[in-house]
């Protein structure tokens, strides 16, 4: 996350955060987000990510990428969120995660096909464009 941080405010970007408390406590937090909430839990912590969002871009991640991944997959299903959802598949990392979304898929499992639960993209330029609605 600092990396990221780092490349957005390099380019002139702003960084908006969200960290838990416990994170916080022990001095983790970056000096120069623009904006940071606190958190005490995990399902706060997802609220406050998922509140007003343009768009959601998972790079790849262990357990807590996951999670929230599959948090902001949940509410697109269900309706309650309409904005994207959009998977950096570095290398192939998120590839077992695609065989498992056909196979849902092909199971009856999804309300949709896949690709309207969230879209894969091979870098950070073509996910960014697709939050942002110009990529086809």
């Amino acid at each position: 996350m600092g990396a990221l941080t780092d490349g957005v405010l390099s380019a002139g970007g702003q960084v908006y955060g969200v960290i838990l408390r416990q994170f916080l406590d022990q001095g983790l937090c970056h000096p120069q987000l623009a904006q940071c909430d606190v958190a005490e839990d995990m399902r706060r912590r997802k609220h406050l990510l998922a509140d007003g969002s343009d768009g959601f871009i998972a790079l790849p991640g262990g357990p807590g990428t996951w999670e929230e991944l599959w948090e902001i997959a949940v509410q697109r299903q269900i309706g309650a969120i309409q904005a994207p959802l959009v998977v950096i598949d570095i290398d192939g990392c998120y590839g077992p995660l695609r065989l498992q979304l056909d196979r849902a898929a092909s199971d009856g499992l999804l309300y949709g096909p896949p690709s309207e639960l969230m879209t894969f993209a091979g870098n950070a330029d073509e996910a960014v464009s697709i939050v942002a609605g110009e990529y086809p």
